[in-house]
């Protein structure tokens, strides 16, 4: 399958290398993602923009058949072009079968679709999702708000790479840098921590806090007692504590987030997005 396009990051890497060589750990209909080196790697079909770190297929992936530990081979061709060949599964998944990992992932296919459902891209936390690629829409922004939004989303990206990894978080302020109505990105921080809260990560939580007490002082006071106390004594936003006890069969309800605040809920989705992505990854390896 042939490479319509790609982020110039991963050029150097397949200039330098001859290839790039990753095993998937997230699939979907329209995007396949991975890593290579530390580094979050995404594989979009034609219908997409090209994103940080992200390579555009000249055709539709829905339906090709990629899985979870499939190994992806990004490589030169006779024509200069690249080519995206798939090998056999060659890493353990048999953690992919367990109860706990079936209730992530579906709880992650769940809201990403709540989110993709939405009849705006703009609100919250939306559009820092959308360029990440963890939506199916890229958005269309330019100027400083495109700007703006890279920025955030580069922060983001660290931030997740890093907690995925267990190590101390290396990325800049977005504790201070909401997308809403107040300088603050606080639900979105508290539903990645209720996710890991409520799947045993604790040394991950820790991380997080020591991240988000380093930069209060960006805040708001409001914002500020309610990440402290959030992180301190598990005192999320009723929404999550609910979702948590007893997620929803089939569609999400996302009006009961919303109930939450229209651009609160959003940012409390987007987080927990981001929180079961990290848990996807640690259970996957």
């Amino acid at each position: 399958m042939l490479v319509r396009e790609m982020d110039s990051e991963i050029g150097k890497i397949i200039d330098q290398n001859g290839h790039m060589t990753f095993i998937a750990s997230m699939v979907f209909e329209t995007t396949v993602c991975g890593y290579y080196e530390g580094k979050f790697i995404t594989i979009l079909d034609g219908r997409k923009k090209v994103l940080p770190m992200s390579i555009v297929m000249d055709g539709e992936l829905k339906g090709r058949r990629y899985s979870v530990g499939d190994k992806i081979d990004v490589s030169s061709c006779l024509d200069s072009d690249l080519v995206v060949t798939q090998d056999t599964k060659n890493v353990d998944i048999s953690m992919h079968t367990t109860d706990e990992y079936n209730l992530i992932s579906s709880m992650h296919t769940q809201i990403r679709s709540a989110l993709e459902g939405l009849k705006s891209d703009s609100k919250g936390m939306l559009p820092i999702m959308s360029i990440l690629g963890m939506l199916s829409s890229s958005g269309d922004y330019s100027g400083l708000e495109l700007k703006m939004y890279s920025m955030v989303a580069a922060r983001t990206k660290l931030l997740i790479t890093d907690l995925m990894e267990g190590r101390e978080i290396t990325a800049e302020n977005i504790v201070g840098y909401g997308i809403g109505l107040t300088p603050s990105a606080d639900d979105f921080l508290l539903g990645i921590a209720g996710m890991l809260d409520r799947f045993g990560e604790v040394m991950r939580k820790e991380l997080l806090a020591a991240y988000i007490e380093k930069y209060l002082h960006t805040t708001t006071e409001v914002s500020g007692w309610m990440l402290r106390y959030g992180m301190r004594s598990r005192l999320y936003p009723e929404i999550v504590l609910e979702y948590l006890e007893h997620p929803y069969p089939g569609e999400l309800r996302i009006d009961e987030f919303l109930k939450h605040g229209s651009t609160s809920g959003i940012d409390l989705l987007c987080g927990i997005l981001c929180g079961l992505e990290i848990l996807m990854e640690v259970q996957g390896r």
